[in-house]
């Protein structure tokens, strides 16, 4: 598969990470299918993560994530957030959230936790409604000390749509 990403104000190694971010891992739940969601968990031992949605709101342009968690290990905190170039659509333009940073979740032992960055602010900010899927959002984990960012792949945008 080859890409061709528009490199303007973003820097060749950002570019290069991107397509690389693309290439597939062995920690890659889905279909294989380029077109379908995918989650990419290299922390897999750690934490078990899902998808829930992408919802944008047209007004503001802002699209706010929510994924579910489920902590492995016995410690009762996780942290998950966003830094600059966390997301972006299928021609490499990136999204970036207002607030850089991650934020500490409850995450009891074996129960699945729904994580909303935007409870903290997070959203990914300036998305154009014809934006209608992010082929790649990375979101940071820490869950024990294991630190990583797990990767939400060909995700759609639900514009208009009140989270759940």
């Amino acid at each position: 598969m080859q890409i061709q990403a528009k490199i303007s104000s973003q820097s060749q190694s950002e570019a290069n990470r991107f397509c690389q971010k693309l290439s597939p891992s062995p920690n890659t739940r889905g279909t294989g299918n380029s077109e379908k969601p995918l989650v990419v968990n290299p922390l897999e031992s750690s934490v078990d993560v899902e998808f829930v949605g992408a919802y944008g709101d047209k007004s503001t342009g802002k699209v706010q994530v929510i994924f579910k968690a489920k902590n492995k290990t016995y410690e009762k905190t996780s942290s998950f957030g966003m830094y600059s170039f966390a997301a972006f659509d299928k021609n490499g333009k990136t999204y970036s959230p207002q607030y850089d940073g991650y934020y500490t979740f409850e995450t009891p032992k074996d129960l699945w936790v729904q994580i909303r960055l935007s409870n903290h602010g997070t959203y990914l900010e300036k998305v154009p409604e014809t934006v209608t899927a992010l082929v790649l959002i990375n979101v940071y984990c820490n869950v024990d000390g294991k630190k990583g960012d797990i990767e939400f792949r060909n995700i759609p945008v639900q514009w208009g749509v009140a989270p759940k």
